[in-house]
């Protein structure tokens, strides 16, 4: 565990430390770290307007299934504020896809990993960034309790469906097994926490 800044702890998962092991061990080192560079960008984007709010961070995880940005008071914003923090990240990746699109063949893996973190953090599943956004939508129809309970049961249904696929895909790449570690990691923190 690291810590930089006044109070901003930074914690790096073994398992992210694994998966750079086996980046490097299996020659996809600069996937990796492109990949990192992408997830980070999409982080930054989120902090940098709960900032704009007062929402300010305190730390982040990273494990192998990407990185977690801490910022307290984000649930104490308005309904809008919210929306607009949670889409941050989604929204930074698809600038950074239509800019790197218009820089020519050598931007692909680029071009390809902000669209891929842009769609996986889009699915409305707690704790990606479309639950968030699904869990605010949902409270300006009906109670906090109730939103909380459409969150999860459709945070459910979609895990199991990314579970699902990348065990259907893993069969044409191995590599597609970490899909259904994603999945099951959407599965464990979806049902550690209360979505709100």
């Amino acid at each position: 565990m690291l810590t930089f800044g006044n109070n901003f702890l930074v914690k790096v998962h073994v398992t992210f430390f694994a998966a750079a092991f086996a980046a490097a061990l299996f020659g996809h080192g600069w996937e990796f770290l492109t990949l990192v560079g992408v997830v980070s960008a999409h982080e930054v984007a989120h902090v940098a307007v709960a900032a704009v709010f007062g929402a300010v961070p305190s730390g982040v995880t990273l494990t192998c299934a990407g990185e977690t940005v801490i910022i307290p008071g984000v649930e104490d914003l308005s309904a809008a504020e919210r929306l607009v923090v949670f889409a941050a990240g989604p929204v930074f990746n698809l600038a950074l896809f239509a800019a790197a699109s218009t820089l020519g063949d050598g931007w692909g893996m680029f071009r390809f990993f902000n669209i891929l973190v842009a769609g996986f953090n889009l699915l409305p599943a707690y704790p990606m960034d479309g639950g968030r956004i699904l869990g605010v939508i949902a409270e300006m129809f009906v109670d906090a309790d109730a939103a909380r309970r459409i969150t999860a049961a459709v945070s459910r249904a979609v895990s199991c469906g990314v579970i699902a696929v990348g065990i259907a895909a893993f069969s044409f790449f191995p590599y597609n097994l970490l899909v259904v570690v994603l999945g099951l990691n959407m599965r464990r923190i979806g049902a550690a926490n209360k979505p709100r």
